[in-house]
């Protein structure tokens, strides 16, 4: 097996707004927005926690820069 470095991993993480932290289509779009404002990045791994819990839903988006 090749092993690579990818760098340090950032992280970054969102919470939805709205009644009860609900509205996970806004909350995409942020992390959409957020992710394109990074520039030039390889995302690693994105995490979505639900409201299941009864707190906001959340995403972490998890990357390494290229420049």
């Amino acid at each position: 097996m090749t092993e690579r470095g990818i760098g340090t991993v950032l992280q970054f993480g969102l919470t939805a707004e709205g009644p009860d932290g609900g509205d996970v289509p806004g909350l995409l779009d942020r992390v959409s927005h957020a992710i394109r404002e990074l520039g030039t990045v390889e995302v690693t791994d994105i995490v979505f926690r639900s409201t299941q819990d009864g707190g906001a839903a959340a995403m972490s988006v998890y990357f390494v820069r290229s420049d």
